[in-house]
């Protein structure tokens, strides 16, 4: 872990005594730099990344926010809309499909033990916001925001309307921390 990744962990262990309704915000955007900031809004905190971060910091931060008390956790992130239709300009997820092999838990202890499957049924709490699709699925890609012709294809037939990197290990994340998470993509590409 980083100057900045472990300054970020310690700055949400600073929070816990502000924090009162244990809620949180994380906003994960795209940036060519990684910069990670971290502020006070009603009834709890806002933790802002941009840029790609390693895969064992969405665990790292995940559980940091736990042990600080968060019990649920708002994810706001971009993405591509892949619908033949037009886009909206956010949408709420609430389920996904991941084809990568690699996940934030590939190599960890629990991983070595044949513990890394965890149960991903409802993994997402619906979040309603104005003027947002809801309800949608969201498809995982392994790295980037880049998506072939083919893939797009591919993932309209599963059912997805949204392609992602960011959602899906912010989601198995939360589920191994303990803590709830509802998620928003931004269609910003």
């Amino acid at each position: 872990m980083g100057f900045s990744e472990r300054k970020l962990i310690e700055l949400i262990n600073d929070r816990k005594q502000e924090l009162t309704t244990g809620e949180c915000r994380i906003v994960h955007t795209h940036s060519e730099l990684v910069e990670y900031s971290i502020e006070k809004s009603e009834g709890g905190i806002v933790v802002n990344i941009s840029g790609d971060i390693e895969k064992e910091m969405y665990l790292d931060i995940m559980r940091a926010l736990a042990g600080s008390g968060i019990g649920r956790v708002q994810l706001e992130s971009d993405g591509i809309w892949i619908g033949d239709d037009a886009a909206p300009d956010q949408v709420s997820i609430s389920d996904h499909i991941a084809c990568q092999r690699d996940n934030i838990l590939s190599g960890t202890e629990a991983s070595r033990k044949g513990e890394a499957f965890i149960d991903m049924k409802e993994a997402y709490e619906i979040n309603r916001h104005r003027n947002s699709g809801e309800g949608f699925v969201v498809w995982h890609l392994g790295n980037g925001l880049e998506i072939s012709d083919e893939e797009k294809k591919v993932a309209r037939e599963a059912g997805c309307m949204v392609a992602s990197d960011n959602v899906v290990p912010w989601v198995i994340a939360a589920k191994v921390a303990g803590v709830g998470i509802s998620a928003v993509v931004h269609i910003s590409f």
